[in-house]
């Protein structure tokens, strides 16, 4: 058959209102290179953010006039001469992001989104790179598998991406969003526990019937952070927090001690910061908000959708391709239930003080890099540059006046532990907008457990660490001293008292 050389389809040519959407039925298609299929797409599913692209409230940058979309299902009708991964005939989904294979997020990655940096799914036809989609579950229809590429997968890395759900533990959805109806089925394949909210009585009762063991009305139940504590004795373990500024406080309260809050999609109105970071801290909670997931994440969960029969939940309501504004307008008014169509070993250290004998000290130590920051006060961003994109572990000790540059090293991914919080009259932290925009796992601690200690001693036993004591030892009757020579900041490695 003779290819198309254009398609119908939308685009965004504005951005502040639904107006700027436009319907063009002689969209050019770019011809095949050698390593592009052409999809034929059959079914594309709405996601909160193709909203905020077309409402101009989208906080990254977006292509002008982009095709918008990121979810979609078709058949490939045409591929390139070096194409290896299908061929005419394959049933797809597009990768959210068409660069995230695996590993790492990456600035170049978070710059490959399908309907923000890449034309997207609202289109009967699409030129899109092999690597840049993945074959669709067996078990399901194209509208089913239109639905996986943006809201299941981001469920699926919050369930599985960090810390692995296991069988017994809670989970905590809010409403009845792809999102969070995809993590109430994962979660109950993986035999664990959810407790759902919601603020309808006729959805309630959907999400009982999907296997929700508790369900709490939000309105009924403002306080449903205390609610979910109790209903699960003690806390859930994984929350996946969709609701924002408004829902993230009572996340930190429903959250177990070393549970996980996984943010998602943060959206804050008019004078909406979110809890301060010392509510954060004192949650004990690892915090972190991600971006969908990997392709290898996608096809690991196509294995288990495959594997455990799961059948996405569809909006009984499906609209036309030609009807995209009025699924928009669907999406905002809250009709919808499910989707709506149309290193330890061989590390590098980089290390900061204020003395430069004491950099040296660091460095005989085995510091890659010292970083003075008096000298340099703005020591995120070098660090960030020293390592090339950011550090993947940041021990944050100094508290309120070193955390925002704390968030300003890690990576994207990267991983932030707070020990110690000191916090000085007035000094309350970064905002959480910006513990979140950082992209980093942030968690506070408290020492650890006899576990972690004799691993540790069976470490120190197998490498033969030698701890750094500081020259000064003191004697019992001096403790005083001791005290004052440690508020003094004169102290290299661990001050001690010798107890004879």
């Amino acid at each position: 058959m003779s290819l198309p050389k254009t398609t119908k389809g939308w685009a965004v040519v504005g951005q502040g209102s639904f107006d700027n959407l436009k319907f063009d039925t002689q969209q050019p298609l770019p011809e095949l290179s050698d390593n592009e299929v052409l999809v034929k797409f059959h079914a594309a599913s709405l996601n909160f953010r193709d909203i905020m692209i077309a409402q101009g409230t989208y906080p990254f940058d977006v292509k002008a006039n982009i095709i918008p979309g990121s979810d979609g299902a078709g058949e490939v009708v045409a591929i390139g001469k070096k194409v290896t991964r299908f061929q005419e005939g394959s049933k797809v989904m597009t990768l959210f992001m068409q660069a995230y294979f695996g590993g790492p997020l990456t600035p170049k990655v978070l710059g490959s989104a399908v309907g923000g940096s890449v034309d997207g799914t609202m289109r009967e036809y699409g030129v899109f790179n092999e690597n840049g989609l993945v074959d669709m579950p067996k078990n399901l229809s194209y509208l089913e598998a239109a639905t996986l590429p943006c809201s299941a997968l981001t469920a699926w890395n919050a369930l599985y991406g960090l810390r692995t759900v296991l069988p017994g533990d809670w989970v905590l959805t809010q409403g009845t969003g792809g999102v969070s109806i995809s993590a109430l089925q994962f979660a109950k394949a993986a035999g664990a526990r959810v407790v759902a909210t919601t603020s309808s009585t006729a959805k309630a009762q959907k999400l009982r019937e999907l296997g929700a063991d508790h369900v709490i009305n939000y309105k009924e139940i403002p306080n449903w952070g205390e609610e979910a504590k109790r209903l699960t004795e003690g806390g859930v373990d994984h929350v996946l927090e969709v609701g924002g500024a408004h829902t993230i406080t009572e996340s930190l309260k429903a959250v177990n001690i070393g549970g996980y809050v996984t943010i998602i999609g943060w959206i804050a109105g008019p004078g909406e910061t979110g809890p301060s970071f010392p509510q954060i801290l004192s949650s004990m909670a690892v915090v972190r908000g991600i971006v969908v997931g990997s392709r290898d994440q996608f096809e690991a969960m196509i294995r288990a959708i495959e594997a455990s029969d799961i059948q996405p939940v569809l909006d009984q309501q499906v609209f036309k391709l030609e009807e995209l504004k009025d699924a928009y307008q669907y999406l905002v008014d809250q009709k919808h239930f499910g989707k709506v169509f149309a290193k330890a070993a061989g590390a590098r250290v980089v290390a900061t003080t204020s003395s430069t004998a004491k950099a040296q000290k660091l460095r005989e130590l085995g510091a890659d890099h010292v970083i003075n920051y008096k000298e340099i006060p703005n020591w995120g961003e070098e660090a960030k540059r020293l390592t090339e994109g950011g550090v993947d572990h940041v021990l944050e000790v100094g508290g309120a006046h070193t955390i925002t540059e704390s968030l300003k090293a890690v990576n994207i991914g990267g991983y932030v532990t707070i020990i110690g919080w000191i916090a000085g009259p007035g000094e309350t932290g970064p905002s959480f907008p910006q513990i979140l925009s950082s992209m980093a796992v942030v968690r506070g601690i408290v020492v650890g457990s006899r576990d972690q200690f004799e691993a540790m001693i069976r470490a120190i036993e197998a490498s033969d660490i030698q701890p750094v004591l500081d020259q000064q030892v003191f004697k019992l009757e001096e403790l005083k001293d001791a005290y004052q020579y440690l508020v003094d900041q004169k102290h290299f490695g661990k001050v001690v008292i010798k107890i004879e």
